[in-house]
């Protein structure tokens, strides 16, 4: 998106990215798109070839397919169910990322942007008159000069570690994210968002599930996630045979068939305030607490390529970046980010003690969209109307859901 943009904008510009085809999804991805309003100070239509961003003033193409979600569901380890609808309304789309990809680099390929693929990089400095970026090519290091660097590598940015950036973020976790796409699974929940709670599901834990729009076949696909674990400790091969062992989902998942695997390592920091200093601006997921979803990731390659045009300008246009970003993205503020690290208070309880609290809820239709910043901790408040009850039934669970809102981020995840 960035690299399109600055190319729209008369800039010269030089891509360099890892893949061999830049625009292959090679990554897990839920590749959800946020339906809620105002999700990161924005608004959304889909129309025909195209999403539209109402606010940023800007367009994207887009011929994919789209899955709506039509509601979010919890699964306990005895199959009981707590499930979010939005009445009149989807809770959530979810597009083919590959897709949505593909037209943005064919814009970037239109624009004659100098694309240097199979290309590492791993370090830039700046200088006094811009910036160097340190690359791997072929097993061969070069360099890449310019007047500015858009450093968009990702959660895990070489680029981030290299300028010393974490050195003062706080690391809140560190795993790894697995996912599966398959077919033939025989489940109700082919329009919904599933998350698996409780240690039972694979004996560390619960994963997650959705579909996955189609593609090349006419056969539904379900991209199934392990939960975020060290599989260089535990087996991958034991924890995914137990799942779909389990008694809740084991008849889904009877002559199902994984077409495809992808893994990633997922590092969640603590949020960089200012993305845009010096002669670079850390785009997207670079500077984020966990990741700025989809719509996000394009909003800040948009409003980076305008940031540099202004600069270059001798306008404020780094600054005007650090407002959008502070502006648009919840997680820049603290409370924020630990309510989102509340939604991890599950992690917390026994598999007994989930299901008891999703009996309380069992059957009731929760009113909201998915909301990955808010959503477990909008169940706790919920269940918090209930904390009566639960004080006179379950008084330990109670004095546990109180002790919540007394742990820092890092904790949850401890």
């Amino acid at each position: 998106m960035a690299a399109k943009r600055c190319a729209e904008l008369g800039l010269k510009v030089i891509l360099v990215d890892l893949k061999k085809d830049i625009y292959r999804y090679t990554r897990p991805c839920c590749a959800m798109w946020m339906t809620e309003p105002d999700y990161h100070n924005e608004n959304y239509s889909f129309q025909k070839n195209k999403i539209i961003f109402q606010k940023n003033n800007f367009s994207v193409p887009y011929n994919g397919a789209i899955v709506d979600l039509k509601r979010s569901v919890r699964l306990s380890t005895k199959g009981r169910a707590v499930t979010v609808v939005k009445k009149g309304s989807v809770v959530a789309k979810v597009i083919d990322k590959e897709a949505l990809l593909k037209g943005l680099f064919d814009g970037v390929v239109k624009s004659g942007v100098n694309v240097r693929n199979q290309t590492v990089s791993i370090g830039a400095e700046e200088n006094g008159k811009g910036v160097r970026l340190k690359v791997i090519h072929k097993g061969k290091t070069s360099f890449v000069t310019g007047k500015v660097l858009l450093a968009a590598d990702g959660v895990n940015s070489k680029i981030v570690e290299n300028l010393g950036y974490n050195k003062n973020r706080k690391m809140i976790f560190d795993t790894n994210v697995v996912s599966y796409h398959m077919i033939n699974v025989k489940t109700q929940y082919y329009d919904s968002w599933v998350r698996f709670t409780g240690t039972d599901f694979t004996g560390v834990g619960g994963g997650s599930m959705l579909p996955k729009p189609l593609k090349d076949s006419d056969v539904p696909c379900l991209a199934v996630y392990a939960p975020p674990v060290d599989f260089k400790k535990i087996s991958e091969k034991d924890i995914m045979k137990k799942f779909f062992e389990h008694p809740v989902v084991k008849d889904w998942f009877e002559g199902a068939k994984v077409i495809e695997r992808l893994a990633c390592r997922w590092t969640v920091w603590g949020p960089i305030k200012r993305p845009a200093t010096g002669k670079i601006i850390l785009v997207g997921d670079s500077a984020a607490f966990q990741e700025v979803e989809n719509q996000g990731a394009l909003m800040c390659g948009f409003r980076a390529a305008n940031a540099v045009r202004d600069e270059l300008e001798g306008k404020k246009g780094f600054e005007d970046y650090n407002s959008f970003w502070q502006e648009s993205f919840e997680f820049n503020d603290r409370n924020k980010v630990e309510e989102s690290c509340r939604g991890a208070w599950f992690r917390n309880l026994n598999d007994e003690e989930i299901d008891y609290l999703y009996s309380l809820l069992e059957g009731e239709a929760i009113d909201g969209y998915i909301n990955h910043f808010e959503s477990g901790s909008k169940l706790l408040q919920i269940l918090d109307k209930k904390i009566d009850r639960i004080k006179k039934e379950r008084p330990e669970i109670a004095r546990l859901m109180e002790s919540f809102y007394n742990l820092a981020p890092e904790d949850f995840f401890s």
